[in-house]
């Protein structure tokens, strides 16, 4: 099994190369997905050079294109006495006190 304490531990120190020790099999099951549709998919990501897999180890080749291409956000930091605090919302803030009460259901009036 894949270490997940460890697979971080790396992708800190070099964002762009981490190990990523599955088969293609084992990660099309992880992510729901076809093994050829996994297969056909790294193959794509190979001929743009947007990554190398070699030996256990994912190198991102374009990580800026690659985030863009898959409309990644890099999460905001929680800061983490907010996360308990009273405001009541799901990080104890004002911006998410208010986001809960828009997604309250409304009754009708």
């Amino acid at each position: 099994m894949v270490d997940r304490q460890f697979l971080l531990t790396t992708a800190r120190r070099d964002s762009q190369r981490f190990p990523l020790p599955l088969t293609q099999e084992v990660l099309a099951d992880a992510l729901g997905l076809s093994i050829v549709h996994v297969n056909r998919t790294l193959q794509q990501l190979r001929r743009e050079r947007l990554i190398e897999l070699r030996s256990g180890v994912a190198i991102l080749l374009e990580p800026e294109l690659l985030a863009g291409i898959a409309d990644y956000r890099r999460p905001a930091a929680i800061a983490p006495a907010a996360a308990a605090g009273p405001a009541g919302g799901r990080f104890g803030d004002a911006e998410s006190a208010a986001a809960s009460a828009q997604a309250a259901p409304k009754s009708p009036a």
